[in-house]
């Protein structure tokens, strides 16, 4: 389910708020504090987990084709890899938002 409708073939990356019918929802923020961006690290984060561990369990090339594109979204958007805390949220096309500030 989370390939079929989540995940994003035209530029990278999984959508995550979505409607009861799986439809991608108006509303993206969670919370109030939450910018209103299809995309956030969190979500990446939380697949990178799951596939990986059932990878462990599961050994299947197109999870791994799917863990190695997840991890390049993240790695690709990554603020942290940019030395800043911030791009916790990704535009459509996978450009990170710049609301944090330098690490350094």
């Amino acid at each position: 389910m989370i390939e079929d409708a989540s995940h994003d073939a035209q530029n990278g990356g999984y959508f995550e708020t979505y409607d009861r019918d799986w439809k991608l929802g108006c509303e993206q923020r969670l919370s109030e504090v939450d910018m209103d961006e299809k995309k956030s690290m969190n979500t990446h984060l939380h697949l990178l987990e799951a596939y990986a561990n059932l990878l462990r369990l599961w050994n299947d090339d197109g999870l791994r084709k799917r863990l190695r594109s997840c991890f390049a979204f993240f790695w690709t958007t990554s603020s942290i890899r940019r030395r800043t805390i911030s791009g916790c949220f990704s535009t459509k096309r996978g450009t990170t938002a710049r609301t944090g500030f330098p690490l350094a």
